[in-house]
């Protein structure tokens, strides 16, 4: 998978502009960079909620393929500026940080499954983006879902009746704190 190609499909955006694009081989997600640089390894997108000039000397140290901010969040035009002089890719993406983990990971499980099967370069690159794009918006879909069944269910039980429940003796003892013997 390229860096195009999870700009792409995790909706990001490109902070340092025009790059040249690389090939992502495995991704991590960590905001602890002395864990980042003991673990990490060249050509890894890293996700990571750190903003901070220190996150650009990690990514240039290892060659990180990108750095992938999560969450929108806002990143200074010096981090940036200095991302461009190292030749770090930054994206930002308006997903969280355990969204973009999952959609790597399923991204580059279907990219190694065409590689393992030997198909053509350009039909599994096709194909992956193509079973990629219909799973992110199945994730799309999936959460809307929830956030429409979260809208439904508000309201239906006041804090003193979800109280009441959880103290029910079979609640008790589904959860595994029952000690009544």
């Amino acid at each position: 998978m390229r860096v195009s190609e999870l700009e792409r499909l995790c909706g990001a955006t490109c902070l340092t502009g025009e790059y040249e694009d690389r090939e992502i081989a495995c991704g991590y997600t960590c905001d602890l960079l002395s864990h980042v640089m003991g673990r990490g390894q060249a050509d890894m997108a890293w996700i990571t909620v750190q903003t901070h000039m220190n996150v650009i000397a990690v990514a240039a140290l290892m060659d990180f393929a990108c750095v992938v901010f999560p969450e929108g969040l806002p990143v200074e035009a010096a981090i940036v500026d200095k991302a461009r002089q190292e030749d770090v890719i930054l994206l930002s993406s308006g997903q969280t940080a355990f969204e973009l983990a999952a959609l790597l990971a399923l991204l580059w499980l279907l990219v190694k499954r065409c590689q393992e099967y030997k198909t053509a370069g350009t039909v599994s690159r096709v194909f992956s983006v193509v079973l990629c794009a219909a799973m992110a918006v199945g994730c799309v879909w999936a959460q809307q879902g929830l956030a429409a069944l979260g809208n439904m269910t508000n309201g239906f039980l006041s804090n003193a009746e979800a109280n009441k429940i959880t103290k029910e003796s079979f609640v008790v003892y589904l959860s595994g704190v029952d000690t009544r013997g």
